[in-house]
This record gives structure tokens, sequence and C-alpha cells, in this order.
């Protein structure tokens, strides 16, 4: 039997993993992925350290996975994000670091349902991220387009590069993939995958997320495009993060008008 892998570190789900890192990944070149940004929380021992991703929709709004900020033991204080970051140890002189005023989680979220159903959630800065090389907002999916079948895709993130048992990378890390069909991927997978979910997949069974790279994006461009699309935000993968199957990713397509309300993006 499979077992599934909520992809954030921290987060204890019976019979899942959250996608954490990329496996079979390589470094980014720097300020390529402008939109990504490192979400940050406060430890026990007094650090704030990497704890999952997110995608800079504008100036005070990013999108990520609802399981990286659902800690009932932390309140907004005690997280940052940062933009335009390569090094997770050191600033390249582009970083961008800015507080958390709110977090607004999906409302159907549920961590106790098999398929983790609406794990996605807004994060609202404290002050502006400011435009600049490095950083950027992602271009949001506006329609129901799939991309299913599309190959220039990547995905990305600081999540763990060789399985859920080893360390996080310090460098930024990119991983070509592609999306497959909601039914390509519940045959691969199984019934946990729900139609407000998108799957990245590498045929040559190399690459996939892991524990870190949760709330990450996933992007396509598609040919005679000039910009890359957001399509969804790391969710989760099998136990063990075999890159045999599909990463999970929440739908941004699904959650359009939602997003709008919420934020006016």
């Amino acid at each position: 039997m499979k077992t599934l892998l909520v992809l954030c570190l921290g987060v204890a789900v019976v019979g899942a993993d959250v996608a954490s890192h990329i496996v079979g990944g390589t470094e980014a070149a720097p300020n390529t992925w402008q939109w990504q940004g490192s979400l940050r929380k406060l430890r026990s021992s007094g650090e704030i350290t990497h704890t999952c991703g997110c995608s800079l929709l504008s100036s005070r709004w990013a999108l990520t996975a609802a399981h990286c900020v659902d800690d009932t033991n932390l309140g907004v204080g005690d997280y940052e994000v940062v933009f335009g970051a390569h090094s997770l140890s050191s600033d390249n002189g582009f970083d961008q670091k800015v507080g958390v005023s709110k977090f607004v989680i999906h409302p159907g979220w549920n961590p106790n349902q098999s398929g983790f159903p609406n794990d996605i959630a807004l994060i609202q800065f404290n002050t502006d991220v400011v435009m600049n090389a490095a950083v950027k907002t992602a271009n949001l999916i506006d329609n129901n387009d799939d991309f299913a079948g599309e190959s220039n895709c990547f995905i990305t993130g600081w999540g763990k590069t060789a399985g859920s048992n080893s360390g996080l990378p310090d460098k930024l890390q990119e991983a070509p993939t592609n999306v497959i069909s909601y039914s390509e991927c519940r045959s691969r997978i199984g019934s946990s995958v729900r139609a407000d979910h998108i799957c990245a997949f590498d045929y040559n069974g190399v690459t996939g997320g892991c524990n870190g790279d949760s709330g990450g994006p996933l992007v396509c461009q598609k040919s005679g495009s000039n910009q890359f699309t957001l399509l969804g935000a790391a969710s989760w993968v099998i136990t063990g993060c075999v890159t045999t199957y599909p990463t999970v990713y929440a739908r941004a397509s699904s959650y359009r008008e939602w997003i709008r309300s919420e934020s006016g993006v």
C-alpha cells in the first residue's frame, strides 16, 4: 500500500508526507525564479529557518500550502518571508525579508482527509515587497487550462534533494517536469488525487518534490509564450519522495475566485 507524505517540514500526518524538497534537481541560476519565496518560522531553538516555499502574487500577497501555516502553537509574528534569495545561509544582495500580518487558510482545508483537500493558503505581508531584477510577481493562471501534456514546466524549492531523510540544500533547486492529466495522475497514485489537484511527473523517474518544497510553485511555459504561468502550490508526495510517482499540487485554477476575493489579486 502506498502512503502519502505532506511536503512541509515539521508536519506529522499519519499515512502522508508533505512535499519538502526537490529530488534530482540542480542548482538554479540566481534571479531566475523571481516569484519564489522562502517561508521561515521560529523553531524551539530560537532560530528562524526555512520551512516551506511560496509564490509572490503581489507586493503584499503570496500563495502557499495550508499545511505550511496551520500551526496553532505559533502566531504570525513567528514567521517571515524572504524573496530574492538564492542561498538560505547568505544574502546575495537581493534578499528582501518581510513580516507576516495574516494567513488566510482555505476554509475547506482538511488535514485528516485523504488527499488533503484544499491545501492552499494566502500570506499577507506587513510591508510591501519591492520588485527588482531578482523579485517579481508570478503570472497566476486565470482560466481552466490544465496544461496537461506540457513539457516546459519546472518545480523549484529548497526542499530535500535525496529523499525525506536527507538535509535541505543551501541553494535554490530547480527541476524540469511534465504536467499530467487528472486521470493519469489517479492511475499512477490512486483515489487520493482530487479534481482540485494538478500533478507534476518526470517520466524518467529522476526528479520530484519532497519535504521543504511544500507550498512552492509549479510553473509552465507554453510554446510561443514568453512567460511562465503559475499552476499550483506543492501539497503532497508518496512517502519517501519516490520520484516514480507524481508530485501533487493544489490546482490554482480551482481556487482562482477564492484567491481574488481574499487578496484582490
